[in-house]
This record gives structure tokens, C-alpha cells and sequence, in this order.
């Protein structure tokens, strides 16, 4: 699948047009947008009497992974499309403020609200109750899960924006940092062993 078809495979998954608001949706010319801080206030509200069963946070955080290793493949294309200097720098970073942006926004919406629904019912949960283990296991994905977002929100894209803003305004000999490459590369073996971790702990039966 090339950059074109995983972003508009991305797009239609998360019903996100493209958006000429996009950068005041994450106010990123005044307060970077950081996924570190899960702030609660700019996300859909989950009940606080809502249970989760472990069949449920599992989907939930397979579909998590799944989104984040849509979103590393596609930054990895742009890498390569940025390194090679194969398509001018104004159309690639139309798309990545246009269409790749809002896919980051969307998908720390909802890890955020998901994290909400995990520290719920770990709170709620009573010490001796079989479900703290798998809770526990689950919020350790989704940490894992954040640390992985907040990079690529964060290190990943600036840099990918940097280099394409600075050619967009006729500097050359501006290059793609080497460690974010190696960067992606982790993650993709990441997110393949996170989601298999994910698929394999929804089987474990409860007892």
C-alpha cells in the first residue's frame, strides 16, 4: 500500500475530512500539541459507573494498535518520500498538516478516553477481584501505546515538518533525521509485538 492509499484508507477509517482548522484544533503554533498530557477536558466524557469487561478493553485496545501501525507505516512512507525528494515539499506538507495531522488528533482523542475508562474501573476495582490483573496488563499496553504517540506527534512529525517547511521556502540540503528513520523502524517491530500481546492476553480465559 503506497502513502495515497494509506491515507485514504486512514481517513476513512476515523470519517475525518481534511480541515483547514486543523492547527487550531491543537493549538500547535502557541501550546504543542502533547499526547503526554491525556488531558480529559477536550475528550468525549466516559461514565464513571461504566464497567468494562475484558472482551471489550481488549477490542478497544487492539483497534488502538491497530490505528497507531496505520500511522507509523504512514509516516515511515513519508520519510522515504521526504529522503528521496521524489514529490515537491508544498504538496507533501499540504498532507501532512491537511490529512495526517488530524489522524494524530483523532487518535489521541481516543487513547485518551480510553486510558479514562482503564483508571476508572481500576479504581473502582476491589483488590482481591480477578479482573485487577488483566486491567493492570491492559493499562500497561496502553502505556506503552502513549510513550509511542507521544513521539510520533511529537519528534517525529516536527521533523518531518521542519524539513518540508524549510524546502517549501527554498533551502536545500535540509535532510530527514537518521534516528527518527531508526525510530519508526522500532516502532513498527513495536506495534507488531504490542498487537500480538493484545490478541493473545483476550484469550487467556477468565476465572
Amino acid at each position: 500500500m503506497n502513502r495515497g492509499s494509506r491515507l485514504n484508507f486512514a481517513c476513512s477509517l476515523h470519517d475525518i475530512p481534511p480541515s483547514p482548522n486543523c492547527h487550531a484544533i491543537v493549538n500547535r503554533s502557541s501550546s504543542k500539541f502533547s499526547p503526554r498530557s491525556g488531558s480529559l477536558d477536550t475528550i468525549p466524557q466516559v461514565c464513571e459507573n461504566v464497567i468494562v469487561d475484558k472482551e471489550h478493553l481488549a477490542s478497544i485496545c487492539a483497534h488502538l494498535c491497530s490505528q497507531l501501525k496505520i500511522i507509523v507505516d504512514l509516516l515511515t512512507d513519508f520519510a522515504a518520500d521526504v529522503c528521496d525528494e521524489s514529490e515537491s515539499a508544498r504538496s507533501l506538507l499540504h498532507e501532512l498538516e491537511e490529512k495526517v495531522l488530524p489522524f494524530l488528533v483523532k487518535l489521541e482523542i481516543e487513547m485518551a478516553a480510553s486510558e479514562k475508562l482503564i483508571r476508572v474501573n481500576i479504581d473502582t476495582a476491589r483488590i482481591n477481584e480477578t479482573k485487577v490483573d488483566w486491567l493492570l496488563k491492559f493499562n500497561k499496553y496502553e502505556l506503552e501505546m502513549r510513550d509511542m504517540l507521544v513521539i510520533l506527534s511529537g519528534a517525529i512529525y516536527e521533523d518531518l515538518e521542519r524539513v518540508l517547511s524549510l524546502r517549501h521556502r527554498g533551502c536545500s540540503g535540509v535532510t530527514f533525521k537518521q534516528e527518527s528513520i531508526a525510530c519508526l523502524r522500532h516502532m513498527k517491530n513495536d506495534t507488531n509485538r504490542l498487537h500480538k500481546q493484545i490478541k493473545l492476553e483476550q484469550m487467556v480465559p477468565i476465572y
